[in-house]
């Protein structure tokens, strides 16, 4: 588990070159790369992963549900959509299992992603984010004996601790932050432009009327107070640095 592996940090399909008879000949977007313990490098490509869902998270396979035949075109199409998401997360475990044992064997404890967001999230205040690291701290603390006990090993003393009330306020204000996040995702995917804001040049004009409509439609319910400070502070607008 912790020897140096290389991966690559962000694949998905623009990265990958393929031939007509379906061979990788080349992948391209290294400069994010590092060489870390393998325990900290396991992981699902975003394309397959789908761990806001319970049935991916514990790993059950798919299955389409009992009255799909009796569903709305709309429901079907929701529930065809969540059932191919469940498919490629399940999927790309089994096929790691058989193909990659080493990789699947890192992936499957569950201690792997606490100690991987640990890591990932080291340098999260650096961006001005001091919840999530303290939000996951809490979480080590709590799930001690998960990630660090060993061969049947007693656990260490655990070196930090949290009052009931740090947790309490942590948690619960990682949690508004996730719900805001998350609108966030559904607002960018309305638009279609990434986490960064960028869009293709083909749909840069479509991007900015859907951006002026979806700010329209915000602030129609907020008082003008409000309103000023939403509109000032939109995140994909332009904003002179300083």
């Amino acid at each position: 588990m912790s020897r140096p592996t290389l991966r690559h940090p962000d694949l998905n399909p623009h990265n990958l070159f393929v031939s007509d008879d379906f061979t990788i000949t080349g992948v391209i977007d290294w400069q994010h790369s590092s060489v870390l313990p393998l325990v900290l490098q396991a992981g699902i490509p975003g394309s397959f992963q789908n761990f806001g869902d319970e049935v991916s998270r514990n790993l059950k396979k798919p299955f389409l549900p009992e009255l799909f035949d009796s569903m709305s075109m709309a429901d079907q199409e929701k529930a065809l959509e969540q059932h191919r998401k469940r498919q490629l997360h399940y999927y790309y475990f089994v096929a790691t299992a058989k193909h990659n044992k080493p990789h699947y064997n890192a992936l499957k404890p569950e201690s792997t992603m606490a100690k991987q967001k640990l890591q990932q999230y080291a340098s999260a205040p650096w961006e001005g984010d001091s919840i999530t690291l303290k939000a996951e701290l809490i979480r080590a603390v709590l799930n001690w004996s998960v990630l660090t006990t060993s061969n049947n090993n007693s656990p260490p003393i655990c070196s930090i601790d949290f009052s009931d009330e740090e947790v309490a306020k942590c948690l619960s204000m990682e949690s508004e932050q996730y719900h805001i996040d998350v609108q966030m995702e559904k607002v960018r995917d309305r638009i279609g432009v990434n986490i960064d804001g960028w869009t293709s040049n083909e749909r840069y004009e479509d991007a900015l009327e859907e951006n002026k409509s979806v700010k329209a439609e915000a602030v129609v319910s907020l008082d003008p107070a409000s309103r000023k400070e939403f509109l000032e502070n939109w995140p994909l607008d332009d904003h002179e640095e300083h």
